[in-house]
């Protein structure tokens, strides 16, 4: 109970600073550096209540922080981390791809459960689209299949923290903060509310292809699909009754090469 409190302190005060624009990549670069080598012995302990102490420590630190905005959005993130990460709901992760969209629910180094959905981008467009952009009653139509397969899905705990993997996520960030060209180093790790979804969302849905494609942060590949893979990591942020998610823009190689980093360590 304790960390879930923690939790929601953290996510509560990060609220304002998540709407602030997210900081370049190099500014970034040198606020994770600076925080990391001031806190390297607290960021290598990882038992429960080291991580809760440290989340604790961070936001004090970024509360107090005026004059650096890298600073302030870096030490605000972790904390958010930290504090989940110390509690016993784990993590959520939702990778949504074309075909399907994968959830898989762990704590620590272990995988509680895990299902892969046939809900995806591209099948729901195909599925559900005829029109450029897609109508209300299409949109609802995807809302309607989403939900459909989302009822098969078990309950999670309330306060699990909720990761959102993958070009859909990523794009959608990327979008909403004008990221342009698209960089990785600003949207990994950033928090993407459901207000922020459902705005994106909508104007996605009001645009036709061609104007799509060149919004700002808009991978041009994705355009045609991303209002559907919108309307699907809207449906399932509701459905969990979550506020928002971590945008996370690594993959599969990332874990293996962390997986054998740990295993040769």
């Amino acid at each position: 109970m304790r960390t879930f409190l923690l939790w929601t302190w953290v996510l509560v005060a990060v609220q304002d600073p998540s709407k602030a624009p997210v900081p370049d990549a190099e500014s970034l670069k040198r606020a994770e550096a600076l925080i990391r080598e001031i806190y390297k012995a607290d960021y290598s302990k990882k038992d429960p209540g080291a991580r809760r102490a440290l989340a604790r420590d961070l936001l004090q630190q970024a509360r107090g922080t005026k004059d650096d905005p890298a600073v302030r959005y870096v030490l605000y993130r972790d904390a958010a981390d930290f504090a989940a990460e110390a509690g016993e709901a784990g993590l959520l992760a939702i990778d949504v791809g074309g075909g399907s969209t994968e959830f898989v629910h762990g704590r620590r180094r272990q995988v509680l459960f895990r299902r892969s959905l046939d809900i995806g981008s591209v099948r729901l467009t195909e599925r559900c689209v005829r029109n450029d952009p897609p109508s209300l009653a299409e949109q609802e139509a995807i809302r309607e299949v989403v939900r459909g397969a989302l009822a098969t899905l078990p309950a999670f705990p309330g306060d699990v923290r909720l990761v959102g993997v993958a070009g859909t996520v990523t794009s959608l960030f990327a979008i909403g903060h004008a990221i342009e060209p698209y960089d990785a180093a600003r949207v990994h790790g950033g928090w993407l509310p459901l207000e922020d979804v459902a705005r994106v969302r909508a104007r996605l849905c009001a645009l036709p292809l061609a104007e799509r494609r060149v919004l700002p942060g808009m991978q041009p590949r994705r355009a045609d699909v991303l209002p559907a893979g919108a309307l699907l990591f809207e449906t399932a942020l509701t459905h969990l009754g979550a506020s928002g998610a971590r945008v996370s823009d690594r993959g599969l190689r990332w874990g293996v090469l962390l997986d054998r980093w740990e295993t040769l360590g």
